[in-house]
């Protein structure tokens, strides 16, 4: 069962067995004796191994009561609901709703491919593509679309980009690289960067503000410090917090 289990897994995460091997820092040889039965890892590689292939230990032990690790975030479904919400609810151009349209469609079929567990690369890919192009639509306002839908794809795209650069990473640059802490963290900073540069795009590229009021340059530049400062204070406040949480652990 273990064996079964690992080479599935590995074939879902889209990893040969040389490419395992040197994450693990152990020769391909080794892997494919795990993979015909012929022996077993020990445990501190048989954490690794599932943390590699974003799955348990009881999932490669093939344990009955357990099942596949499940996404951490997984923004697709809200995602996909936000934007069904908006397309139901916002007159806009042909253009545009052709263009809504799309994206539902791909996104649904996101979420198929995430249910039936289709290997995860090409369905990292293929959201983080989905969510960069939302971006670039709402920044751009490519299809000239109503700022609350402007708006909602912004904070779409920058959901989605953010998860799929997290899960990107994890598993292909955090053995080469600086390892992972936080997987929350990052898709909150994420989130919230790609939101203030959206808005900062909002700011810089309409032409009246919400009160009907024309902008001008000057309030252009009030209204990108009052954005700045509110960052900055975010950024205070989450300095604040790690470093009393480390006070704290170092106190247990």
């Amino acid at each position: 069962m273990f064996e079964q289990r690992l080479k599935q897994s590995r074939l879902d995460v889209a990893l040969t067995q040389q490419a395992l091997a040197e994450r693990l820092f152990v020769s391909r040889q080794t892997v494919s004796s795990w993979e015909t039965g012929r022996n077993l890892p020990n445990l501190e590689t048989l954490a690794r191994l599932a943390a590699e292939l974003d799955v348990t230990t009881d999932y490669l032990l093939g344990r009955p009561t357990e099942t596949r690790a499940s996404t951490p975030f997984g923004s697709v479904v809200p995602v996909l609901a936000i934007l069904v919400c908006m397309r139901l609810s916002i007159a806009t151009s042909g253009t545009t709703l052709l263009l809504e349209d799309a994206v539902i469609i791909g996104l649904a079929g996101v979420w198929l491919a995430q249910r039936h567990h289709v290997a995860s690369r090409p369905v990292t890919l293929t959201t983080l593509s989905l969510g960069a192009s939302m971006l670039a639509f709402s920044w751009g306002n490519i299809f000239e679309m109503e700022w609350p839908l402007q708006f909602a794809y912004s904070l779409a795209g920058a959901l989605l980009t953010s998860e799929m650069s997290c899960e990107w990473y994890q598993h292909q640059l955090t053995r080469r690289l600086i390892p992972m802490k936080s997987k929350a963290l990052w898709f909150t900073n994420g989130a919230l960067t790609l939101v203030f540069i959206s808005l900062a795009a909002f700011i810089l590229t309409r032409h009246t503000d919400a009160t009907g009021f024309v902008e001008t340059p000057k309030m252009r530049a009030i209204e990108l410090a009052i954005l700045a400062g509110l960052a900055l204070i975010i950024a205070v406040v989450e300095l604040i917090g790690h470093w009393f949480i480390k006070r704290l652990q170092k106190t247990v």
